[in-house]
């Protein structure tokens, strides 16, 4: 079955978070060209966070799941 209309624009959005997230932390300007200055005490590095946090978000999306699962809690358990 070939995939749906928005199914290949979730992924070229997925793909293109993926790629400008990973530009972002790979810092090609060496830390002159930032959102956020680093040494800005407390909030210096919240933009490596949201970007971060877009990556992985984009991996998952396309199905690449690197971070650990949680398992189901005592309630969701069958006995």
């Amino acid at each position: 079955m070939p995939p749906t209309q928005s199914g290949l624009v979730g992924s070229l959005v997925s793909v293109v978070g993926l790629v400008l997230a990973g530009v972002y932390l790979a810092n090609p300007g060496w830390g002159v060209i930032e959102l956020l200055p680093d040494n800005l005490p407390g909030i210096g590095n919240i933009d490596e966070v949201v970007a971060t946090t877009i990556f992985l978000t984009c991996l998952a999306r396309l199905g690449i799941n690197i971070l650990p699962q949680r398992g189901p809690t005592t309630s969701e358990r069958k006995n």
